[in-house]
């Protein structure tokens, strides 16, 4: 008998939550004019370029064009070869948040060898781009500012305001789907005996959500086809701690085998795990690999199992090529000796077909997207214990312990604490799952080309009757979505255009205004990145972030400069956050920006790859403070910059249990926390609320790595309920953020419902600092009544300087003083910026 879904666990009692009313107090200035929008610039082709090559043999200028933003380095055109009169006709979306400058655009010869050569110049001016202008020609000059012999590019501008509704359909190469379906998840379960205060709505408590169980039951109803992506899949994952349910391997391989159902598995295949085992001795403490990705062993596993097709896929993108000035030397020697081992495919999705809603025989598609990988360790609940489930939820019958432990060197997991894994992660339904699993076909037509054939046809023969097509696939009442799916890729990685299946249409990134650039001819998609900056721009009220990274508009960093410190960590995202803050700040108006982040990236806290990302963080908050303090002042604000944004961690503190023997081990550190009984959770969600309107859910950190299309591929989606907007403000995306503060303060409060609130803000950090107080007491028996604690950094309101906590007088991390683990990090030499922006 095969593998039957799972009914989800009980609630043993239920909680009461509560509800209701708004907060003043706000200083009121006069009113600012802030632009936040899309530059759309198109190179449609140059005229009569002067020739910088010899001309023998019909060899010609190879020219490109790029585009320079604040005297930095910006996206270019594909290089046309031997044509003086080059048609280009690409368009780039050039994000716009706060002042614009001008743009200057250059043109170059690309030479086979050396440097390209100067060809011309021009400089469209700020208020030129913001009239707009329509295939425009530019006369070219040369270095010196005087117009060359001839030669003209022809130009079009236009820019769009985020106040314009025409605005928010224009993200990424999949359209808005509207009528669909979204269940959010906050862990990879939910205990039934642990009691967070219930979320009312208007139908009752809130139903928790079991993640994997719909995972699980999903796979065990599927049919026809389960398509899986992955950082890591570990094919001995008990998505289900019952004795009868299978591990995700056996269960797949019982699908593949006895059920007939086709399952592909595309896993990144990491450059330092190989199947040797004594290359990985070497390299590894374990089986899993350097990264604990298990690629290898997932590989083995299905190897020659019956419509199973598992394969491991390189990231090859073109990040390190489009590096442009960077000063980090060991970056561009890593890219050259081994593109491949930079950056990740880091997409988590699952893809299957489902029963039809409507009782019939016909099947339908839906899609897991989300921060959750498919592996060890992530099997939590909001109650993120250390010890107590050692032997119970984290050892399932008959298996070994699922615990991990990455931030202590060489540890012995049987002894705790386990490391504690807080993610959230998404089941989308309707149209949009069509556009997910097309994500997987580029993908895999790309990057296994030689098995293109044994993708599912859904469109044709026999699946075409069995599934409901696409636009029928819709709920059209008051609940349903409109979601967008959101990609950071390039065409290493995936075949851009084309027809998704069932008539799911993807538009060509070539034949629309999509968040693309190009770098020598390869495209590149990072509507994440741009629908962030959107989504914060239009944002209102607040901004709530969970994510396991926050580094970014480097350009604003102290001591960065262009030649001797360019650290590779543009995108705007916190620089769009300041901006928003400070127009609300002039005109008035209450707002805060919420952020959650793990206590240190996972890691050994002191080791360099660690210590530089904190070093990226704090100078990433160290400008964000100071911006806000400087207009603070400016319109004299009696207000704190922590009214207008925070930073929190989420930590647990578990007391010893009545007749609990702690385990001695052979390492000092990992004692040293059996006696503390003290972890962080680790945040490893890459979420983003805004306004209780819009939720953006996906795989995606905010780092340059995860924005940049360039470098690691992400996937995500944009959803909201249209009926739940504005003062309605009140469904699936209000309740779920409410669930979340739930699980990290154990509270329900009033204050919660305004977010933008000084009482809000104020009580949020006033809980965040009595949890702090009771993380680093030194009585470990004390214990914490919630998680919520204020991320260790000391902020002076009005200055806005920050630095380690003055509670943590060594300036290091609690129970890593001895090691010197700082808090706010250091840069490294020896690390590429590459890899740790």
């Amino acid at each position: 008998m095969g593998p039957r879904p799972v009914p989800p666990p009980q609630r043993s009692g239920p909680r009461a939550g509560s509800q209701a009313g708004p907060t003043s107090g706000w200083h009121t200035a006069a009113p600012s004019q802030d632009l936040f929008g899309m530059l759309f610039l198109t190179i449609h082709s140059g005229i009569a370029l002067p020739e910088v090559d010899s001309g023998l043999f019909g060899d010609h200028t190879d020219s490109y064009v790029r585009i320079i933003i604040d005297e930095k380095k910006g996206p270019r055109t594909a290089s046309v070869k031997n044509d003086l009169n080059p048609k280009y006709e690409e368009t780039f979306e050039l994000p716009v948040a706060g002042q614009i400058g001008d743009i200057r655009i250059e043109v170059k010869d690309d030479d086979a060898v050396g440097r390209p050569d100067f060809v011309g110049k021009f400089t469209i001016l700020s208020h030129e781009m913001l009239q707009g202008f329509d295939h425009r020609q530019f006369k070219l000059l040369k270095s010196d500012g005087n117009p060359t012999p001839t030669g003209h590019l022809v130009v079009s501008c236009r820019y769009q305001s985020h106040d314009d509704g025409a605005a928010t359909q224009v993200y990424g190469a999949f359209e808005e789907r509207r009528g669909c379906r979204v269940t959010l998840y906050q862990d990879a379960h939910h205990d039934p005996d642990h009691h967070m205060p219930q979320v009312m709505t208007s139908t009752g408590p809130r139903e928790p959500t079991h993640c994997y169980l719909d995972m699980y039951n999903a796979i065990c109803d599927a049919k026809h086809f389960i398509y899986i992506t992955g950082w890591s899949i570990w094919t001995d994952l008990r998505l289900v701690r019952h004795a009868d349910c299978m591990s995700l391997g056996e269960l797949l391989k019982f699908k593949a085998e006895q059920e007939g159902v086709r399952v592909m598995l595309m896993q990144w295949d990491e450059a330092l795990s190989v199947d040797n085992p004594i290359i990985n001795r070497l390299i590894s403490t374990t089986k899993a690999g350097m990264m604990a990705t298990h690629d290898e062993e997932t590989n083995k596993f299905f190897k020659g199992v019956r419509n199973v097709d598992c394969a491991l896929v390189y990231r090859n993108g073109s990040g390190v090529s489009s590096h442009h000035g960077a000063t980090n030397k060991l970056s561009k020697f890593l890219g050259w000796a081994s593109p491949s081992a930079l950056f990740t495919h880091h997409q988590k999705t699952i893809i299957c077909d489902a029963p039809a809603l409507d009782g019939s025989q016909r099947r339908r598609l839906l899609a897991f997207v989300g921060g959750l990988d498919l592996t060890d360790g992530r099997f939590d609940t909001p109650a993120h214990p250390l010890f107590n489930t050692m032997n119970t939820m984290h050892r399932p019958p008959g298996q070994d312990l699922d615990c991990i432990q990455h931030c202590i060197p060489n540890p012995d997991t049987s002894a705790g604490p386990r490391e504690p894994w807080h993610d959230i992660h998404a089941k989308v339904e309707g149209q949009v799952a069509w556009d997910i699993m097309a994500n997987f076909e580029q993908r895999w037509r790309r990057q296994v080309p030689s098995k293109r054939d044994r993708l599912v046809n859904l469109s044709s023969g026999q699946y075409a009757q069995a599934f409901i097509r696409p636009d029928e696939d819709v709920i059209r009442d008051h609940t349903h979505w409109n979601v967008q799916m959101l990609r950071s890729i390039d065409t290493h990685s995936a075949e851009f255009g084309g027809n998704s299946p069932g008539g799911a249409i993807e538009r060509s990134i070539r034949d629309r205004e999509a968040p693309h650039h190009n770098h020598g001819g390869c495209a590149i998609e990072c509507s994440i990145y741009t629908r962030y900056l959107a989504a914060i721009e239009k944002a209102q009220r607040f901004i709530y972030i969970e994510n396991q990274y926050f580094l970014g508009s480097s350009r604003e960093w102290a001591g960065f400069d262009d030649h001797t410190n360019n650290i590779p960590c543009q995108h705007r995202i916190p620089l769009t956050i300041v901006n928003k803050i400070l127009h609300h700040i002039r005109n008035g108006l209450p707002f805060c920006a919420y952020i959650l982040l793990p206590l240190f990236p996972e890691g050994v806290p002191e080791s360099g790859a660690v210590q530089e990302i904190l070093h990226w963080q704090f100078l990433t908050v160290q400008f964000m403070y100071r911006r806000i303090a400087a207009e603070l002042r400016s319109v004299q604000s009696p207000h704190s910059v922590l009214d207008y944004l925070q930073f929190f961690f989420i930590g647990n503190r578990e007391p010893l249990q009545p007749g609990e023997i702690p385990k001695q081990t052979p390492t000092e550190r990992q004692n040293l926390l059996v006696r503390t009984r003290r972890h962080m959770i680790y945040v490893h969600s890459k979420m983003m609320i805004v306004d209780d309107e819009l939720i953006i859910c996906g795989s995606a950190n905010i780092n340059q790595r995860s924005m940049a299309g360039d470098r690691d591929t992400e996937i995500a989606v944009a959803a909201y309920q249209p009926a739940f907007m504005g003062d309605n403000a009140r469904g699936d995306v209000h309740h779920f953020r409410l669930s979340l503060w739930a699980e990290h303060t154990m509270l329900m409060e009033d204050s919660f419902l305004r977010p933008e609130s000084l009482q809000c803000a104020r009580r949020m950090r006033a809980l965040a600092e009595h949890n702090w107080k009771a993380y680093i007491d030194p009585n470990p028996t004390l214990g914490m009544y919630a998680h919520l604690c204020t991320y260790p950094y000391t902020v002076d309101p009005q200055s806005g300087e920050i630095r380690a906590a003055d509670d943590c007088p060594s300036g290091c991390f609690p129970d890593n003083e001895k090691w010197g683990a700082t808090i706010v990090g250091s840069s490294q030499s020896g690390i590429p910026d590459l890899l740790s922006t």
